[in-house]
């Protein structure tokens, strides 16, 4: 049987218009939606119908006036004559004015005084993350020196919001673009979860949402390179010229191409990371990378494998200068960046780092699960509990699958 409430539109907005014990009744239900109107209207009309709880003063009068409960809350004393008398002393229990406790003040906790710095939470972010690069580490240290020069010996709990703008519009008015200032602001914010995280600083993050420059959208920046660019860019007499002249960036290129191995990765290969499986598949032993996932067994094909090899042997590495705490990058990106130029492919965001993205593409296309291209290429597979105990594939079954495609790629550019 339908329920029909006393519920009306007025001015887009629904209103309960009654009448109860003899009284009108008119309240706003504060929305145009009949649904949500209809269940405010009967949970009102519910409140509305309930018995008042006597007033306090009303019952004790009452007491007074020959009811029988004794009630006597300073010795602890409660007693009732009958189930009417005891319905009326709990009737005098609920009316009572509640006593003030330290629960109805105010419970923010008050904020710690830290004696901790921002250089000494360095040291403890440090000590408790020893899986840092080294140039994650130089960072930290030259935003943190940075930082205290600018407000020296300043405790944690002095790093206040007032203080984290000052350090931005220093930052900005010493010529720094938005994207550094948020970098270098995003180092003390780390450090601030850091130290919350762990206990050492109550309040909150000073230097969280502080964003100047606009975040990138999806994945700007590198972009992969397409079939035709890698066609156009690597099957042609000039590269095999940049080989003859440049024989080492020549092969880390061609491995970067195949692998999605980063830069410094390459660059830094050793003899030594030149392995082969008791089942015959040539890979590369990363025992070094920039996150955990990215140490991996990487297959191979056999005859890159052997110039590889032959290079090294001859050579001890392939001869890049590292710059420290930022890799071999430098130097690989302004050659193969001058090379690109020389034959007109300069400024298309085209880099030694697209080779991930170009070929990750190519392994999806070919069908590779995601889980064996994320490992290929040194990705955190989330959620695989397997990742905490073992890899989910080995080098040989890597090989199997992802090597054919490597040959085929290297056999289409004439590589």
């Amino acid at each position: 049987m339908p329920i029909h409430l006393p519920i009306y539109l007025r001015g887009g907005v629904y209103t309960l218009h009654t009448r109860i014990n003899g009284k009108q009744v008119k309240r706003s239900l504060r929305t145009d939606n009949r649904h949500v109107a209809t269940i405010r209207a009967i949970h009102l009309l519910e409140s509305l119908a309930m018995p008042p709880i006597p007033d306090f003063n009303d019952l004790l009068k009452a007491a007074q006036n020959g009811k029988k409960y004794e009630l006597d809350l300073a010795r602890g004393i409660a007693k009732a004559d009958g189930p009417e008398d005891h319905k009326r002393m709990m009737q005098a229990i609920r009316a009572m004015p509640k006593p003030l406790t330290a629960t109805t003040q105010s419970t923010a906790p008050a904020k710690t005084t830290s004696t901790l710095t921002l250089a000494g939470l360095k040291e403890k972010f440090f000590s408790l993350r020893d899986h840092l690069t080294e140039a994650t580490r130089i960072d930290y240290s030259t935003n943190v020196a940075e930082f205290d020069a600018l407000f020296p010996s300043l405790t944690l709990d002095k790093i206040t919001d007032d203080v984290i703008t000052s350090y931005i519009e220093k930052l900005k008015s010493g010529g720094n673009s938005g994207k550094t200032v948020d970098k270098k602001v995003s180092c003390v914010r780390s450090m601030f979860n850091f130290a919350i995280k762990q206990k050492l600083y109550s309040g909150t993050n000073p230097a969280s949402d502080r964003r100047l420059a606009p975040k990138s959208k999806g994945s700007a920046g590198q972009k992969p390179f397409l079939e035709n660019d890698l066609k156009s860019i690597f099957d042609r007499d000039e590269f095999t010229k940049f080989g003859q002249n440049f024989p080492a960036a020549h092969l880390v290129i061609r491995l970067g191409l195949i692998t999605g191995m980063r830069v410094s990765s390459a660059a830094g290969l050793s003899e030594g990371q030149l392995k082969t499986t008791i089942d015959k598949t040539h890979y590369i032993d990363i025992d070094d990378d920039k996150t955990p996932s990215g140490r991996r067994d990487v297959p191979i094909p056999k005859a890159l494998h052997q110039e590889l090899k032959t290079f090294l042997v001859a050579h001890n590495s392939f001869g890049f200068t590292q710059r420290k705490g930022k890799g071999y990058s430098d130097e690989i990106r302004k050659l193969f960046d001058k090379y690109l130029a020389s034959i007109g492919y300069s400024g298309k965001k085209l880099s030694y780092h697209s080779f991930r993205k170009t070929f990750n593409d190519l392994m999806k296309r070919k069908k590779i699960s995601l889980e064996m291209r994320s490992e290929f290429l040194g990705h955190k597979v989330e959620g695989v509990n397997a990742e905490v105990y073992s890899k989910l594939f080995s080098v040989d079954e890597l090989g199997k699958d992802i090597t054919p495609i490597q040959e085929k790629l290297l056999k289409d550019l004439n590589l």
